[in-house]
């Protein structure tokens, strides 16, 4: 029985991840690199307004519906202190209404919700469901898609802690983890239900908003679900194409324009650290493509990797850039004769070492044998230009 085997996995990915909490996975989130984070967004975003595609397609006025209620959705006056979401689908259903008076089509409408009194039902059909298949069951199937699901579970809600956090508002990963955790057992015990995460959709949604205290996400969940359980049979009033001028600016927020923009800064010639900055830029769109094609969660492990082996391949190299002596390069500073005297007489003395990229223990030793080098050749002056490296980390 389908309800059966989700009721199952939810309970071995709740059980899964509050495991992986007490073995201290939260502190994972703060390591999340900025590329892979802001991917995650992007390809959320991308994922959200692909998926109005299909529907967009099926009925040829029903973008005109969902653009009026987007427009409204974005342009909507934060200030009125209005949910910009009620005039944004009251403008929907305007406009729907306006267009099948003239015998338009516009799409379907949307369906009325069960009754909440249906969950425990539901619940209970699953366990006697269980109960009557377990022997022959996929089990094989069932903990395996349980542990997948669960360590995927992890890195989204990470992910979603770390882009949270990028835009000021403080996490605790632990208790994110645990929330999810409990939430699964929840949903799969009471009502049979899939297994959740902590969506970056849902939460930068509420940020881009305006919402930001802690009680916004408690009075959305409150929200919901009274306006399923005593407006769930209204729902029918509203044209599907409103639903999808919703989702279609939740997406449009969620855009992060920062790697395009990281990109143009990358092909300038001017720009320093341009092959680092291009380098995040690629990994964080490469993001945003697996993030399309194969689901966020596989977008945050492929743009972690990508992270790893761009890292590894910068702190393999040698940090020395150039290395030069004082005959080479003449000072730009005006002094006076006198000075310009011993500067020449001792500029083979001088070696300029230019580093560049990061500087970690790891490649500091090619370094001190270069500095080796410089002095068996009768340097006793050595200047170093660190005005090319990014980072330090010795």
């Amino acid at each position: 029985d389908a309800m059966a085997i989700t009721a199952c996995v939810g309970v071995i990915v709740g059980v899964v991840q509050l495991v992986l909490v007490r073995a201290g996975a939260a502190g994972l989130g703060p390591l999340a690199p900025y590329p892979v984070v802001s991917g995650l967004v992007n390809g959320t975003a991308a994922l959200v307004l692909l998926s109005q595609l299909p529907t967009l397609r099926a009925h040829a006025f029903e973008i005109v519906v969902a653009l009026a209620t987007a427009v409204v959705m974005l342009r909507f006056p934060l200030r009125w202190k209005v949910p910009p979401v009620l005039p944004a689908v009251a403008v929907g259903m305007i406009v729907n209404a306006l267009l099948r008076a003239g015998n338009v089509d516009t799409g379907p409408v949307l369906s009325a919700m069960p009754a909440p009194v249906a969950y425990p039902a539901m619940a209970a059909n699953a366990i006697a469901a269980l109960l009557s298949h377990a022997p022959v069951l996929p089990w094989r199937d069932i903990v395996t898609a349980g542990v997948t699901i669960a360590l995927l579970g992890v890195l989204e809600t990470l992910a979603t802690s770390s882009a949270m956090t990028d835009a000021g508002i403080a996490t605790d990963g632990r208790k994110e983890l645990n929330a999810v955790g409990f939430a699964n057992l929840a949903v799969a015990v009471t009502a049979g239900g899939p297994p959740v995460s902590a969506p970056v959709a849902g939460a930068l949604g509420l940020l881009r908003t305006g919402g930001k205290e802690r009680l916004t996400p408690i009075a959305r969940l409150v929200t919901l679900a009274l306006g399923g359980a005593f407006l769930g049979g209204y729902l029918p009033l509203v044209p599907q194409g409103a639903l999808v001028g919703l989702v279609l600016a939740i997406g449009y927020r969620l855009v992060d324009p920062e790697p395009g923009k990281l990109l143009w800064r990358a092909i300038r010639q001017d720009t320093p650290h341009r092959f680092e900055i291009a380098f995040s830029a690629l990994i964080s769109l490469s993001v945003v493509v697996v993030a399309a094609i194969a689901g966020l969660a596989v977008a945050v492990a492929a743009g972690a990797v990508a992270c790893l082996l761009v890292f590894t391949a910068a702190m393999a190299g040698s940090a020395v850039r150039r290395v030069y002596d004082g005959a080479a390069v003449l000072s730009r500073v005006r002094r006076s004769a006198e000075e310009n005297a011993v500067l020449l007489r001792e500029r083979q003395a001088v070696a300029v070492l230019e580093l560049a990229g990061p500087l970690f223990f790891g490649n500091v030793s090619p370094l001190g044998h270069t500095l080796d080098q410089v002095r068996a050749g009768g340097t006793r002056h050595v200047v170093i230009d660190l005005s090319r490296i990014v980072r330090v980390d010795l």
